[in-house]
């Protein structure tokens, strides 16, 4: 149901609750003054607030008190004074007005929440997709590590002279994609906020270029 009312143009969906308005009037003013119908009122400015708008919610609170106003002035139904009949009508009048104020406030506060779930979920997957690139990334370049290793260690078997600045090379690259995987795939919680992931994120990056730096000097 919910989405069959998502699919009708506005313009048309204020039409429809006018009409209900209507109907609800007259049905108010049939049933007398043994029965209390304003509450059926609610229907209409609830629709109109939730799938048009804030301030087409609160012209239909008035147009719900309108035909609430019309309903009992057709009943000829007599209040011993004014002050009550006008007391009664702001009460309602106000009740509209509320129930069309919370429920704009209701709608708004879906669309954050849904907002924010849509950006963790972008979130989650960057991370997720970075990941895999890492990963990709730092198979690739281990394995070749590992042949500069193995040759390395050949070549002092052999009793050979091994490059120093090679070894030494090595070891910073090793101990690179060790510090990158770290990061990489540290433990993503989609419980943590946007900007602390980023942050963290930024802060280990940092790290290790400033070590990747100082290994670098001594070759």
């Amino acid at each position: 149901m919910i989405k069959s009312i998502e699919k009708i143009p506005p313009f048309y969906l204020v039409i429809i609750n006018f009409g209900i308005v209507a109907v609800l009037g007259v049905i108010d003013y049939l049933s007398g003054e043994e029965f209390s119908f304003y509450m059926f009122y609610f229907f209409p400015i609830i629709i109109i607030s939730w799938y048009v708008g804030k301030k087409i919610g609160y012209s239909f609170a008035i147009v719900c008190i309108l035909a609430w106003l019309i309903a009992k002035t057709m009943n000829h139904h007599f209040y011993s004074n004014n002050f009550v009949f006008v007391s009664n009508a702001l009460m309602r009048f106000s009740v509209f007005f509320i129930v069309a104020f919370l429920m704009s406030k209701i709608k708004s506060s879906s669309i954050i929440i849904t907002e924010l779930d849509q950006a963790r979920q972008r979130e989650k997957t960057v991370a997720e997709t970075m990941q895999k690139m890492v990963s990709i990334i730092a198979e690739t370049i281990t394995i070749n590590n590992s042949e500069i290793i193995n040759w390395v260690d050949t070549k002092k078997r052999n009793g050979q002279q091994a490059p120093e600045k090679v070894e030494k090379a090595s070891r910073v690259i090793g101990k690179s994609m060790r510090a990158l995987t770290e990061v990489c795939f540290d433990t993503y919680d989609d419980k943590n906020q946007h900007i602390d992931f980023i942050q963290k994120l930024k802060k280990r990056i940092e790290d290790i270029e400033n070590s990747a730096g100082q290994e670098n000097n001594k070759l």
